[in-house]
């Protein structure tokens, strides 16, 4: 709020105490303009950063989902690929003892066949 030439001779009518009187009431309802402006610029920034700091917690909270999630799908295909194999494994021992005991019979009636004399089975 700037004084112009008209107030300062509007102010003259009334005299010294009147001058400063009207002075000081300018000077003073300019101080707490100037003090609530000073407020309201710092709750303007806690607001700012009190907004950024729920963006963060969010963007963090989505970002430990995303990992998370990453992580199970990771645990997941390794459960998958780890049965699969044990099933593999687990086949490949029951084909392993049944080739090695039709391997065993064919054996003993061969030994059998030359102990008795007579022609093998297979």
């Amino acid at each position: 709020m700037e004084t112009t030439g008209k107030e300062l001779s509007d102010r003259a009518h009334g005299g010294l105490i009147g001058q400063w009187v009207a002075l000081g009431t300018s000077l003073v309802t300019r101080a707490i303009g100037t003090g609530f402006g000073i407020v309201d610029d710092v709750r303007a920034e806690i607001a700012q950063r009190i907004d950024a700091t729920i963006d963060w917690v969010d963007g963090s909270q989505q970002g430990s989902l995303r990992l998370l999630r990453s992580v199970h799908h990771r645990i997941d295909a390794l459960s998958k690929q780890t049965i699969e194999t044990g099933e593999l494994a687990l086949t490949g021992v029951v084909r392993g003892v049944h080739a090695t005991s039709d391997e065993a019979t064919r054996f003993a009636s061969r030994a059998a066949s030359v102990l008795v004399d007579a022609p093998a089975v297979n």
